[in-house]
């Protein structure tokens, strides 16, 4: 006998799949039926499949199923979270606040009869700011002639309606909404006419005004052009202001928004932000060209005139006329739809104050510069003015704290009246709308209860109750009092000016004994005043303290009060003794020194300052209103050290506490910047100690601020001809304030004076300084001899142990304190013993929000919070120098921060333009021609250059915009312009995906052109101090507001009072390449099972990283297969105006705050460009002049390239630039299953992945490919089969390394099984031999009717026959498998169901086998049902169960006559052995 391997090679092929609607990833063909006897084995032989990937390196395979089980979201899917912004280039915005001020003409009505004759509006008569809601503070009665004139006696009170502002309300610090020059039917007696014209009124130097409110503006805009802005400070410089979302009412407003759950409360005020959704879900497998064309179809996905964009783009097509009747003045129909193109990157936006919203200012069309500082200073501000909703019904209104129910019983009433300023109307209201610093204090080492003090005139005893402490009850002593030194009660002198009072125990000791004395202290504990006790002596000239440690303490905080007991506690054994007390013998309880009470926070006064002290009025010389005042040069700054504890007035405590909370970590969290040297982000991150925020102080005053820098042109020296003097507002800083009305209304003329040493400096015109004594805002210049334009206060934003070390005394400051001058404020101090901090509480919930706050109250009266100090606010005599770098707090000798804070002032977040800078959109294009009925002229200066010297000659004239007119109706400009990127690009290059062109360019126009025509048009540029800004900032350099027209018209004369200033715009200070443009404020994935397209729906989930680094939601999505991080998109640091830069953008050094703290590009500029940015300077000739003869020429070079080694200079120039480029972290990932897995129904070794067995029976790698297929070479391993099976079909499935179907394959796939069977040829027997001899010679074809079904039951019949011979069970499988095919073959066609589970191909199966084939093959059988559906045996379901109790009799029926047939076997084979038993031959 011969043994061998039979083999048999089987194809399963997806083109041979039994059902079409099968996929070539899952699919199932049928085979000849053969049998697979024991002993046999199985291998993959090789497999190939289509797949374009395959054909190309350079495809990025996405996917539709979940990155993982852990990572529920697909990579096929994603969606950017877009913001908007608008640079301040002022070509389409106007920075707060601004100005006009033109010539205006309005020709005679031209109806019968006439209602006006011709009218001129010069622009010192046509000027209008914005104002503030209310009545705007004049600034006449601030500033200027009219407080001179009123100052007889210096310094004076500020005249009555000062304070008028007072009782408008919440809105004194809000802007109003603008007026404009309007055509009202009910004007002249209803025959209609143009109102708020004109009305600029400017007060006469010598005549008292005749205007009794003495407000300095005029009626409205006059359309749009010569609106300027009014401050250098926001003057054009190309930031990036954010774009906001419409329907904020304003600071002013009360916030509405807080809900009743916290947890679902939003801030009031947000971006504007828009989702672009990127389904690649039918482009999984593309290159990366193809792919940013469709994602770059998405981003620039152009509509013309969508209405599915924010704004309907609609200006008028007619001009108006008098004579048409309807209310506007327009024809009908004039109003048409103008030609827009826009996107999701190119929105169209309201301008020119044009929105329908309740604010002009705040809705729709208003941009912030620092966004994060305006979202979370609203929350911050608002926590004394929002709505706090309790449940669907009812709500509370939250204010601050009322000082009148806790400050005030700390001050005597006469004091209190006199620092709140009680006949301007309700201290108490305005103060609570707003945070504020709520702040009293005391002279460290003088003692604030009465008699407990060094001075008092009377002889104060104390009597324990009970026992004494043991050194004293040994004595017999039960008692002590005060002492001095003889009976007038004389003060011994203390020690080193820190201990502030005596006491000796027992004035009458026994013989032989010594007196025992105390040294007294303040000390601090559990947020609590104490007063520490020191054992001393007395040398008879002053009483010493012999030890540094205190042996008792007393608590002497607001419980002190009204009390006439006092507890001592030994800090040894911590055993408390009781004493009561009493003076001069008689007992009464303790109470409050009337003279010791310092206005709000510990400050320090400089030398030479005569004026402040404790109160804003207390002075000499001078008596006003019953009060003796001085001359008031105030010179006082904040001084208290690091972690000292500012209380508030914003409530928490019940229903408060996590209000409050959020609304502070809103605004922490939106705010905080690092100052400790750690190098790493998690280092920085859990560096808590050195983390801070800056907190404005004061409102600054953006209406008297804009007009100041207007009428400072006109300042000029007294009497009127004295000649010019110049008050232009040469830096940054603005110094008008709104001063709160409970301020003390003193002024005074030595304050930010800039004598003029004409006419023996006296300042005259001076609309630059307010008099007032603490008119304190941000930028506003504090102080007399010594100053500071910067005015805040940084505290600890993050929680951290140490904070339970916090101060409230000053007195261990490094400064030069003074301590005998005290009423000159050079003392140290402390915050006022009644002011309790509580840290337990209030720690817990600031711990787990991880804040730096505490509690603080006075009385009874509602918690409120506190914060700590982060850095000394002053250092050394503080004269030197006015620095607060913290980077060199450690080597400079000194410094000063902050004036002066008295109690109530405004801290936080300032909402006025000056202090945190806003704009708004704007459009000086018009549809139509201008009127000639109302022409409305911009102004400049008119001033003839030199040809020799490029020069301006002295003579000056004013000159209007006579060839570029504009009307004076607003409703004559396109109210909307479009913001965004124009062509924001996602590409490839150099193996990277890159973002570009996130911007829409300065190209060079034809303004810049001069209108010649330049080629160099619409060429993308950077330009250096830009001119040509629509909305530019007001510059006046001389001279003043022309108050007639230009000569010889109007013979304006040169360069006298009253004529024309330099006007000329203000060029931009910035790199001015880009107008506006986008950026991705977030990302967001999607589970496999989600059709979400909002940030709110299921299964969408917004993309993070947290402060320890680590990404969620990002890991294996569409952007990170890309090669981008989450960090490229959510930068460490920045700060959302800055510049993009590839070199500062991202860091986590000293140029962290440097960047940008959003994902968004500009313009490439580094110092590649700085040879292109030299230029020769205005000193070379502009113009060749005629005449010259010297040889060479001198060229006419002015402003043309020099590429030398010098510098732009402040000349206008330009250089052609291109985008600059975010590019992918990483290269991207292009297969994300390195191989394939080939499972079968086929028996298989043990295949173990993902914590789970399959069905595996080989892998192919996809490194072996050629054309468009992926191949694999025979596996390495087989399978021996040990239980013999009949394999009728093959299931195959492509599975990626995950266990999931493989999704991108192309319809071909084919799998070879190779089955090799061991086989043993037995020898011939000779009849054989001839029969083969016979067959040989004449060989005859098979032949079959149908070869398939009768090959089929050939072989069937074989099977049974050698089964029967064999003894090979033919039931040898779980009698509920069979029935489920039994019952799916009976059923099918009806209506019952095998199982939701089971897939058509597994039941074509069943319906295609026959009964005894089911029951013969039917281990092969279940197995393919079991493949097929997986679980179905598991499964708990009714109708799997209703077939299982129907076959189940039938199932045993067949099982049981199986047996017999088995128990009977043994006897069929031993009859079938009897029968060929060869005959026996007679041997006869």
């Amino acid at each position: 006998m011969t043994s061998y391997n039979r083999t048999i090679i089987v194809n399963a092929n997806s083109i041979d799949k039994i059902d079409d609607t099968m996929e070539s990833n899952d699919f199932t063909v049928t085979v000849p039926q053969v049998n697979i006897p024991r002993g046999a084995t199985i291998v993959l032989d090789g497999a190939i499949c289509e797949e374009r990937s395959a054909g190309s390196d350079s495809v990025i395979e996405l996917s539709n199923q979940n990155v993982s089980e852990q990572k529920k979201y697909t990579s096929s899917w994603q969606m950017l979270e877009i913001r908007y912004y608008l640079n301040n280039a002022s070509f389409n915005s106007i920075s707060q606040p601004c100005i006009q001020s033109n010539y205006v003409s309005l020709l005679a009505d031209t109806r019968t009869p006439p209602q006006w004759i011709d009218a001129e509006y010069f622009p010192n008569e046509m000027v209008y700011c914005i104002p503030y809601k209310g009545i705007s503070v004049p600034i006449d009665q601030i500033s200027g002639p009219i407080p001179l004139l009123y100052n007889v006696a210096d310094p004076h009170p500020i005249p009555a309606n000062y304070g008028s502002w007072n009782f408008s309300g919440r809105g004194v610090w809000a802007y109003d909404n603008p007026t404009f020059i309007e055509w009202d039917l009910t004007a002249n007696l209803g025959q209609g006419g143009f109102v708020n014209i004109g009305g600029f009124f400017i007060a006469d130097p010598v005549t008292p005004p005749t205007n009794i409110n003495h407000e300095e503006n005029g009626a409205g805009f006059a359309g749009m052009v010569g609106i300027k802005s009014a401050l250098k400070k926001n003057m054009p410089d190309s930031s990036k202001y954010t774009y906001m979302k419409s329907g904020y009412l304003g600071p002013d407003i009360q916030d509405t928004s807080m809900p009743a759950n916290i947890n679902q409360w939003v801030s009031e005020l947000q971006l504007y932000t828009d989702f672009i959704e990127i389904d690649m879900s039918k482009d999984l497998l593309e290159t990366p060209d193809e792919i940013n064309l469709l994602i770059n179809n998405k981003l620039q996905g152009s509509e013309i005139n969508s209405d599915n964009n924010l704004e309907k783009v609609m200006a008028h097509t007619r001009q108006w006329n008098l004579n048409y009747s309807t209310p506007n003045l327009y024809p009908e129909g004039s109003l048409q739809e103008v030609t827009n193109i826009s996107s999701k990157t190119l929105i169209n936006i309201p301008a020119n104050f044009q929105t329908t919203e309740t604010s002009k200012v705040y809705g729709n069309g208003f941009f912030v510069k620092d966004s994060d500082r305006w979202i979370g200073g609203n929350d911050f501000l608002k926590l004394c003015n929002y709505r706090l909703t309790l449940n669907n019904i009812n709500y509370t209104n939250v204010e601050g704290n009322n000082p009148e129910d806790n400050y005030k019983a700390l001050v005597p009433i006469t004091e209190w009246n006199t620092m709140f300023n009680h006949n301007a109307g309700d201290d108490s209201k305005f103060s609570r709308l707003f945070p504020a610093i709520n702040a009293f204090s005391i002279v460290n080492n003088e003692n604030w209860i009465y008699p407990f003090y060094i001075s008092a005139p009377e002889l104060v005893t104390f009597q324990f109750i009970d026992d004494a402490p043991p050194n004293w009850d040994i004595q017999g002593i039960t008692g002590f009092e005060r002492i001095n030194t003889d009976t007038s009660r004389v003060t011994i002198t203390n020690t080193n000016n820190v201990f502030f009072m005596e006491h000796g125990v027992g004035l009458t000791p026994a013989p032989g004994e010594v007196i025992q004395y105390r040294m007294c202290r303040y000390g601090y504990k559990d947020g609590k005043t104490i007063i520490n006790m020191y054992p001393a002596v007395n040398d008879g000239a002053r009483v010493t303290a012999t030890s540094t440690i205190p042996d008792f303490y007393f608590y002497f905080g607001k419980d002190f009060v009204n009390q006439t007991n006092l507890e001592i506690v030994s800090y040894e054994t911590e055993i408390s003794y009781l004493l009561t007390f009493g003076f001069n013998g008689v007992a009464g309880p303790l109470r409050q020194r009337e003279d010791v009470i310092i206005n709000g926070l510990p400050y320090y006064k400089m030398d030479g300052s005569t004026g402040g002290g404790r109160l804003a009025d207390e002075n000499i010389n001078l008596t006003i209103g019953g009060k003796v005042i001085g001359t008031a040069e105030v010179d006082e700054f904040l001084c208290i050290p690091e972690r000292y504890l500012i209380p508030s007035n914003i409530k928490t405590r019940g229903i408060y506490t996590t209000r409050s909370i959020s609304r502070v970590e809103s605004f922490f969290r939106k705010n905080e910047k690092y100052a400790g040297n750690k190098k790493t982000f998690i280092e920085q991150q859990n560096d808590n100690e050195n983390w801070y925020i800056d907190l404005d102080l004061g409102f600054a005053d953006d209406f008297n601020n804009a007009m100041s820098n207007f009428m400072s042109s006109k300042s000029t020296g007294i009497p009127i001809g004295a000649g010019p003097t110049d008050f232009t507002i040469y830096n940054e800083q603005q110094n008008f304030s709104l001063i709160p009305p409970y301020y003390s209304p003193i002024t005074s003329k030595n304050r930010y004076v800039i004598a003029n040493p004409i006419d023996n400096g006296n300042v005259g015109f001076n609309f630059r300084d307010p008099l007032s004594i603490y008119p304190i805002s941000r930028y506003a210049s504090m102080g007399v001899n010594y100053r500071t334009n910067e005015n805040y206060i940084r505290v600890h934003s993050r929680y951290f142990d140490g904070l339970r070390n916090a101060q409230v005394s000053n007195a261990n400051m490094n400064v030069d304190f003074i301590e005998s001058d005290i009423f000159n404020g050079t003392s140290r101090m402390r915050c006022h013993p009644m002011i309790e901090f509580n840290f337990d509480g209030m720690f817990l919930s600031a711990q787990r929000k991880n804040l730096a706050v505490a509690e603080c109250n006075v009385g009874d009266a509602q918690a409120t919070l506190a914060f700590f100090n982060f850095k000394p606010t002053f250092k050394g005599d503080g004269k030197t120098s006015v620095l607060y770098d913290l980077n060199k707090l450690d080597t400079e000798t000194n410094w000063r921060q902050s004036f002066r804070l008295l109690h109530c002032v405004p801290f936080g977040f300032d909402p006025a333009s000056t202090t945190n800078p806003f704009m708004n959109s704007a459009n000086l294009n018009q549809t139509t021609s201008v009127n000639p009925i109302l022409e409305a002229k911009n102004f400049y200066s008119n001033r003839t250059i030199g040809l020799v010297d490029n020069q301006p000659t002295e003579v000056e004239l004013p000159s209007y915009s006579d060839n570029i007119c504009f009307s004076g109706r607003v409703e004559d400009y396109i109210p909307y312009i479009y913001i965004g990127a124009t062509v924001p690009t996602l590409g490839f290059s150099n193996s990277r995906m890159e973002f570009t062109n996130m911007y829409t360019p300065r190209k060079f126009n034809a303004w810049d052109s001069n209108g010649s025509g330049n080629p160099n048009l619409g060429l993308n540029i950077c330009f250096f101090n830009d001119p040509t800004p629509f909305f530019p900032m007001l510059n006046n350099t001389f001279g003043s507001v022309p108050a007639i027209g230009p000569a010889p018209n109007n013979s304006a004369v040169p360069s006298a009072i009253n004529q024309p200033a330099d006007f000329q715009q203000v060029r931009n200070k910035g790199i001015c390449d880009s107008l506006s443009g986008i950026g991705i404020e977030n990302l967001y994935v999607r589970d496999e099972g989600s059709y979400g397209t909002n940030p709110d729906d299921d299964g969408v989930l917004l993309c993070i990283i947290d402060n320890l680094d680590k990404t969620y939601n990002f890991d294996g999505c569409m952007f990170n297969l890309f090669g981008f991080a989450l960090r490229q998109f959510k930068p460490y640091y920045g700060l959302s105006y800055n510049r993009y830069s590839q070199s500062n953008y991202n860091n986590i050094d000293d140029l962290k705050y440097s960047g940008i703290n959003f994902f968004t590009v500009n313009s490439f500029i580094n110092q590649s460009n700085v040879q292109n940015m030299s230029i020769f300077g205005p000193n070379y000739l502009a113009t060749i002049p005629s005449g010259i003869t010297t040889i060479p020429n001198p060229p006419a070079v002015a402003a043309q390239p020099e590429y030398g080694l010098g510098y732009i200079g402040f000349q206008p120039s330009t250089i052609q630039v291109s985008t600059d480029r975010i590019r992918a972290e990483d290269l991207a990932s292009k297969l994300q299953n390195a191989f394939y897995m080939v499972y079968t129904n086929l028996p298989n070794s043990r295949y173990i992945t993902n914590n789970s067995e399959l069905n595996i029976i080989g892998t192919f790698y996809r490194q072996y490919k050629s054309g468009n297929f992926y191949f694999t070479y025979p596996q390495s391993y087989s399978k021996t089969i040990t239980k013999e099976f009949n394999l009728s079909s093959i299931r195959v499935s492509i599975l990626n390394s995950n266990g999931r179907p493989a999704e991108n394959l192309g319809n071909k796939v084919s799998c070879f099984f190779k089955i090799s069977i061991p086989t043993v040829l037995p020898a011939m027997q000779e009849e054989e031999v001839e029969q083969y001899q016979e067959a040989t010679e004449n060989p005859k074809p098979l032949k079959f009717e149908n070869p398939l079904d009768d090959l089929r039951e050939e072989e069937f019949e074989s099977i049974e026959r050698t089964a029967i011979l064999t003894g090979m069970p033919l039931m040898d499988v779980n009698p509920v498998e069979v029935g489920i095919a039994v019952k799916g073959v009976e059923d099918f066609g009806s209506s019952a169901v095998v199982a939701p589970e089971a897939s058509q191909d597994v039941m074509a199966q069943v319906i295609q086998s026959e009964a005894n084939i089911a029951l013969r093959s039917s281990i092969d059988f279940a197995n393919t049902l079991l493949a097929g559906a997986p679980g179905l045996l598991e499964r708990n379901d009714p109708a799997v169960q209703n077939i299982l109790a129907e076959a189940r009799p039938r199932v045993e029926k067949m099982v049981a006559e199986q047996r017999e047939r088995e128990r009977n076997l043994p006897v069929a084979k031993e009859a079938k052995a009897e029968a060929e038993k060869p005959e026996q031959k007679d041997e006869d």
